[in-house]
């Protein structure tokens, strides 16, 4: 990469103003929907360290750099010549990347000797093996007194750093960026906030209080059936708001990462579209993957099934959770399965491809899908072995969630 294109990416250097025309910067200011998810309070800007950032595509991990950035250089006053931000879309290699940031630490600190630099690698995972040059760059020092910000849109990848990172120093972790919830949406568009209960609380609630509860959440419930309907990435609220509706073409972008990112890791969009007819159908109900498997005449094989769903939680997009057996507290991965999308776009894209609609109860049932993940590891994107999990006897009975730390039983009911 020429140090013209750096320069290209990195108009601030310049003129610090230009971060103010950023097109990621332009957009969240004129958004309906102006959501500052609470991942941002999770990154010590002051304190050296390495984060990665995960989430599907199209959920904002580029504006969250970009209003990282603006933050620094508007309201901390921090010469924007000691941050580096990339799109490593055109990053060949990791040999590549590691010259650029050699490249820009030893320039930047003949200037800049002592504070931390500030490195943000946008979507990360584009190049091959880059945990290995990350480590590589720790272990040599360039690194040292640097705030560095991974993202991607995958859990393949950035699964593996995980094992070749060093020990962390500083503040880094490793994050997710998920869909905005319920209360998220709810207090971005009426910049209003709203009493928050653990479910521990809510169990050990009295009815009168519960009955409270439904009172003060009355107001809110026009706002569910909107929320049913937009789920919560951004540019489908922002877009919902402002016209009523969402386009053709505002849809034809989440069907394509949908269905395009299978392509990323070596596998067909047609036979991920077979797979995907089948999905409606199971979408919060028990199911194996053998019986998946009969349903689908064009796949070859179990394994095939398997590949191709389990690479939708890493990407994000489906997520699958195992029966938990209540005794031992294990999952019990030969039995029966349940499916769930990531979001309500994601749900819409699967009834807009297959003309099969999801019935409104399944999806209450995944919006509270949606919401118990953040309470559980994500280290395996949405292959949730350590939860949140279900159960069913014999018998057939059947326990929709259990989740949290508690192991708490949830049951979804719905009643329009």
């Amino acid at each position: 990469m020429k140090l013209q294109e750096l320069f290209i990416q990195n108009p601030w250097w310049e003129d610090e103003t230009k971060i103010e025309l950023d097109r990621h910067i332009l957009n969240f200011k004129n958004s309906s929907f102006k959501w500052e998810p609470s991942v941002l309070n999770e990154m010590n800007l002051h304190d050296e360290g390495i984060y990665t950032l995960r989430g599907p595509r199209q959920i904002g991990k580029t504006t969250i750099l970009k209003l990282l950035m603006h933050k620094l250089i508007k309201e901390e006053n921090l010469p924007p010549q000691r941050i580096l931000y990339l799109s490593l879309d055109n990053v060949s290699s990791k040999e590549e990347l590691i010259d650029i940031l050699i490249s820009f630490s030893k320039f930047r600190r003949r200037t800049f000797p002592n504070g931390l630099l500030y490195i943000f690698l946008d979507e990360i995972t584009m190049v091959h093996d880059w945990q290995y040059a990350i480590k590589y760059l720790w272990d040599i020092g360039i690194l040292t007194n640097c705030f560095v910000l991974l993202t991607g849109s995958s859990a393949h990848d950035i699964q593996k750093s995980k094992e070749r990172f060093p020990g962390r120093k500083g503040s880094g972790k490793d994050l997710v960026l998920y869909p905005a919830t319920f209360s998220e949406f709810v207090e971005t568009i009426k910049n209003a906030r709203f009493q928050k209960y653990r479910l521990q609380e809510i169990i050990g609630l009295t009815e009168d209080e519960i009955k409270n509860i439904e009172f003060e959440t009355s107001s809110v419930y026009d706002d569910f059936q909107l929320y049913m309907l937009t789920g919560g990435f951004p540019l489908i609220i922002d877009e919902f708001l402002k016209t009523g509706g969402n386009s053709e073409q505002t849809l034809g972008i989440f069907r394509d990462v949908f269905l395009g990112e299978i392509e990323r890791f070596g596998k067909r969009r047609v036979t991920l579209l077979q797979i995907t007819k089948k999905l409606p159908e199971v979408m919060g109900r028990r199911i194996s993957w053998q019986a998946l498997k009969r349903s689908v005449d064009e796949v070859e094989s179990i394994h095939t099934v398997i590949e191709y769903v389990e690479t939708l939680a890493l990407n994000y997009m489906i997520g699958i959770i195992f029966f938990l057996d209540i005794n031992s507290k294990f999952i019990k991965p030969k039995k029966s399965k349940k499916l769930y999308s990531i979001d309500s776009i994601i749900t819409r894209v699967m009834e807009n491809i297959t003309g099969k609609e999801i019935p409104p109860g399944f999806k209450v049932e995944n919006v509270v899908y949606c919401h118990l993940v953040k309470l559980h590891p994500i280290e395996s994107g949405l292959i949730h072995t350590e939860g949140p999990y279900f159960w069913y006897s014999d018998r057939g009975k059947e326990v929709d969630f259990i989740a949290g730390e508690e192991y708490t039983p949830i049951e979804v009911k719905y009643q329009n």
